[in-house]
């Protein structure tokens, strides 16, 4: 790199930016084996530590070339792959959401259904209830009017007996 005037470097962004880059590479370097091109690693590392910007380029000595047009197309064409995968999630997305969406409803008109339903079986019960009392009372009024049926007949049999004729 060229950012230097005099042997110094021009601004302490510089040598900053000078020593992330050679960390980067002294990283690299022990991770590859011996008789690797290092220019694409110090590309890399200039990259990765100051991003891809033309103006590092320009002007300012050696570092990382501008995109291809070729490369360009490629990072486009990637580009556009993602936001069609990105378009197909959203589309599944939102289909889940308004299914998500249409159960909640179904649920809530369950839910009503399910009540008005456990008010029908009150008011039902209640009615059972009520005649199972007014069957209650009949039956009492019936054994009631059959006690003094039999104490009538007993008492009419002895008459009928000895002859007595009602008229």
């Amino acid at each position: 790199m060229t950012h230097m005037k005099n042997g110094h470097w021009v601004d302490d962004a510089s040598a900053k930016i000078h020593d992330k880059v050679k960390e980067f590479v002294d990283e690299q370097i022990h991770e590859i084996e011996e008789g690797a091109d290092v220019d694409p690693i110090v590309d890399a590392a200039f990259m990765k530590i100051v991003g891809e910007k033309s103006e590092y380029y320009r002007g300012q000595g050696l570092g990382v070339k501008p995109s291809s047009r070729k490369s360009m197309n490629r990072i486009q064409e990637q580009l556009q792959a993602q936001q069609k995968k990105r378009e197909k999630v959203e589309f599944k997305l939102m289909k889940v959401q308004n299914q998500l969406e249409e159960e909640r409803k179904n649920r809530k008109v369950m839910k009503a259904r399910l009540v008005r339903e456990q008010e029908n079986r009150e008011v039902m019960e209640a009615r059972l209830v009520r005649e199972q009392e007014n069957r209650e009372v009949m039956e009492a009024r019936l054994v009631r009017e059959q006690k003094m049926l039999r104490e009538g007949l007993v008492e009419l049999i002895p008459h009928m007996q000895n002859g007595h004729v009602f008229t």
